[in-house]
């Protein structure tokens, strides 16, 4: 009786052992879980603020490129040549549009 007493009881600590190892590793998941998603959400907020800068920089980008437009047209009527410098910058207004654009559909 005292074997049979004795098995059971080792069962048990075993049963206890598995049971407290289970949820020490419920615990440590479950508060690593809760802190990943919290960064996470954290992280989507900030990609949201991201965006809206994106978008009125984007608009302001468009709002130049169109200034130089005028620009260009006045000096034409003048008879003026824009230099290098001036006409390079539009080509690069006009991919900083374009890298613009594509980062805010990455954002969205």
């Amino acid at each position: 009786m005292n074997k049979v007493m004795a098995k059971l009881a080792e069962e048990q600590k075993v049963e206890l052992s598995m049971l407290g190892d289970y949820l020490d590793a419920f615990y440590f998941y479950r508060k690593n879980f809760n802190k990943a998603a919290e960064e996470v959400n954290d992280f989507l907020k900030s990609g949201s603020k991201f965006k809206q800068q994106l978008d009125e920089l984007n608009a302001d980008l468009v709002n130049t490129a169109k200034y130089y437009d005028k620009v260009e047209a006045e000096a034409k009527k003048l008879g003026v040549d824009l230099s290098s410098d001036t006409q390079a910058s539009k080509r690069e207004i006009d991919d900083m549009i374009k890298e613009s654009a594509k980062l805010i559909s990455k954002l969205s």
